[in-house]
């Protein structure tokens, strides 16, 4: 390929930011650490870095996210401008002759962090994408970097799907697909042709009375993000664990039973399990004025319905739908995926993901703007199980196949969060990781959240209509 895109600059993303990806690049007078990293695990005897190199051209050849850089135009708003310099977007690392005796993804974990913590410097002319190929001893390691500016949560499944798609086409001989895609509007032009005012009114009042009386479980320890902050752009860390092919099969059977999604019933274990870690840091009784309501805000792709083609990607499709559960003693987890997956359905019924426009611009210039915004952002804590949709693309080719994928995020905390579980499932094992804030006892707090809802998650067969959270402390 002669260049990274097509002639027809209507192929090409120029337009002023979106409000809210606006917000995600900041004020441009520094680094830019919104980023997000897929680190994808591969078997396969050989992997030839310059046709991956061709693939890589041809989804940004595809993609005008992938090959766009911004700058602030003389009106002061931010732009989004063809990137000019695509000299650095891929890249190959052989370690093949490692002897750390790591394997698998956890061989690349520790430079994934770093990379997911490295941010992106404005004024290159870079577009906001970067691939490495690292070939282990005993695989390869996809790690896909991508700011949030120019792709959610849910892109890095359809990086990585082009990527083995167009790899796959050279393997067997055929030439690669250029078939480049028309740039999307923002989410929220999107969402203007929506309305429900009342709808909206009414999710605003209730934010509003969250933020005067939110209490929260495990809460930020203000002077460890001072110091690992120090002078720096905050710093993140992800754990990770990986599930197996008999939890899996547990999971979905007992989801099946009860007629809720995987994902109503992650909500449930996440929130018994902060009530038990809380529990425990309150010496193991059940405290006697009990567990405030636990809020989660579902991080919801706006086109998570759409058929996984890169083509379908938008820049940032955030809304956030709230769910709150009050838990107590006695009260027991399955009844609690009832409740949310009621929940769920009430929010999806009501499309409050369209409604994100008016929600932002109400909670921010409204009446309620004065409270809202004397709310002081990183000083809570609030848990999100991720909302992705599980794509479906091939895993499996004739010259290797995927293992596992997890996803990295520097963007998620503390900024909406401290603890933020995401989980996603590769040829039925579950991937799982919690990102949180870096010191020793936001590790310590997200550690034991990742290892109870791990545990949960995984031994489903052990979970029965009378566990409650109690019994989640000797799970």
């Amino acid at each position: 390929m002669a260049q990274f895109g097509p002639e027809d600059p209507s192929l090409w993303l120029t337009r002023k930011l979106g409000y809210w990806e606006a917000q995600i690049f900041g004020n441009m007078d520094h680094t830019s650490h919104c980023d997000i990293v897929m680190n994808v695990c591969l078997k396969a005897d050989h992997i030839d870095p310059d046709w991956l190199a061709e693939a890589h051209r041809a989804l940004c050849y595809n993609q005008p996210n992938f090959r766009t850089h911004v700058e602030r135009g003389e009106d002061g708003g931010i732009y989004f401008i063809p990137a000019t310099d695509f000299s650095d977007i891929f890249e190959f690392v052989d370690e093949s002759g490692a002897t750390d005796g790591v394997t698998g993804y956890a061989g690349c974990w520790e430079f994934a962090e770093k990379l997911v913590n490295r941010g992106w410097v404005f004024g290159t002319g870079k577009p906001f994408i970067k691939t490495y190929l690292i070939k282990r001893p005993d695989c390869y390691i996809l790690l896909n970097k991508y700011h949030h500016g120019v792709g959610d949560g849910t892109t890095g499944n359809r990086i990585v799907n082009e990527l083995l798609r167009q790899y796959d086409l050279l393997q067997s001989g055929k030439e690669l697909d250029l078939s480049p895609v028309t740039p999307l509007i923002s989410a929220e032009d999107m969402s203007k042709c929506v309305q429900n005012d009342k709808l909206v009114e009414d999710w605003i009042e209730n934010r509003v009375e969250r933020a005067k009386t939110q209490e929260i479980l495990l809460p930020l320890n203000k002077e460890e993000v001072a110091a690992s902050q120090a002078g720096k752009p905050w710093i993140n860390r992800t754990l990770h664990s990986l599930g197996t092919a008999e939890g899996m099969f547990q999971l979905k059977a007992l989801c099946k039973k009860l007629g809720v999604t995987v994902g109503s019933h992650s909500f449930a274990v996440l929130f018994h399990a902060v009530a038990a870690v809380h529990v425990r840091r309150k010496g193991g009784e059940f405290p006697e004025g009990g567990i405030p309501t636990i809020y989660s805000d579902v991080v919801g792709n706006l086109r998570s319905r759409v058929e996984p083609n890169p083509g379908e990607c938008f820049m940032l499709c955030i809304a956030e739908l709230e769910i709150k559960e009050k838990i107590e003693r006695d009260t027991k987890l399955l009844n609690t995926t009832r409740n949310i997956s009621q929940q769920l359905k009430k929010c999806l019924g009501e499309n409050r993901l369209a409604l994100f426009a008016q929600y932002k611009e109400g909670l921010e210039t409204g009446k309620h703007s004065k409270v809202f915004n004397s709310y002081p952002g990183g000083s809570y804590s609030e848990f999100l199980p991720s909302n992705m949709v599980t794509y479906s693309y091939p895993t499996k080719f004739s010259w290797g196949e995927v293992t596992s994928a997890h996803l990295l995020g520097a963007y998620w905390c503390p900024f909406f969060s401290n603890q933020v579980v995401l989980y996603q499932s590769v040829n039925g094992v579950m991937n799982y990781v919690v990102t949180c804030c870096d010191g020793e006892s936001h590790v310590k707090d997200a550690g034991e959240v990742l290892e109870l809802f791990v545990k949960v998650m995984e031994n489903s067969d052990r979970i029965t209509e009378e566990t409650t959270v109690m019994d989640l402390l000797g799970f």
